[in-house]
């Protein structure tokens, strides 16, 4: 119960940081490839402004699967799969980077009977947010780290505990809130959600370079 559509943000913005310069890049480099989500298959979606819908998921008819959230099992009505993107790279005293929030069509899906479920459509969405959160946090880390060249393996470190932290957040909300049956938390977690995002909005955007002066 986790949650891609790919936008490209024709976008030029500068920003000062510590005697750096930010800029958001239409189109990016071209990156090697470097861990991230693993999928097996090539349908999927980028985080956007525009929220998903039961299209981004596959439907299935099969009303006996279960999922364990914490300590309570119950018939689970949909599943998303999300993750995250990080790659960086240098050119001469700039930064690169391109840093996405992910969401697998193909491994997300709801059962056939809960299409019209706009309650549980919008829990699947908070899962995504979350995974697009963390994927902020780790565009804030890139953009404002002070200093980068030859601390790869550092950086990384740093990337991979944000990636833990994603996770572990977003099965927290699914225990805290049952998988969205319990309505109180699910409101309480969707405002701390939506909070986290306006507050990181600078973050938006994926690609970017960061000039060192």
């Amino acid at each position: 119960m986790k949650t891609l559509f790919k936008i490209i943000f024709l976008l030029s913005l500068y920003i000062p940081l510590f005697g750096q310069t930010l800029t958001v890049l239409t189109p990016p480099p071209v990156f090697p490839s470097a861990p991230g989500i693993t999928v097996i298959h090539k349908t999927e979606l980028n985080w956007s402004r525009r929220p998903l819908n039961w299209n981004c998921f596959r439907i299935i008819s099969d009303t006996t699967v279960t999922k364990t959230i914490g300590t309570i099992k119950i018939n689970a009505k949909a599943a998303t799969t999300t993750g995250i993107t990080a790659n960086f790279q240098y050119i001469g005293n700039e930064l690169y980077f391109d840093v996405q929030s992910v969401f697998s069509i193909k491994q997300s899906w709801f059962l056939k009977e809960s299409q019209g479920d706009t309650a549980l459509l919008r829990h699947e969405q908070m899962h995504f947010n979350i995974t697009e959160l963390y994927a902020r946090k780790i565009r804030k880390l890139l953009a404002e780290y002070k200093n980068p060249f030859g601390k790869e393996k550092e950086i990384r470190t740093k990337i991979d505990f944000l990636k833990q932290a994603e996770r572990d957040e977003n099965n927290l909300y699914d225990i805290e809130s049952v998988h969205y049956t319990n309505k109180v938390m699910q409101k309480k977690w969707e405002e701390k959600i939506i909070k986290e995002l306006e507050e990181t909005k600078k973050y938006i955007n994926p690609n970017c370079k960061v000039t060192y002066n």
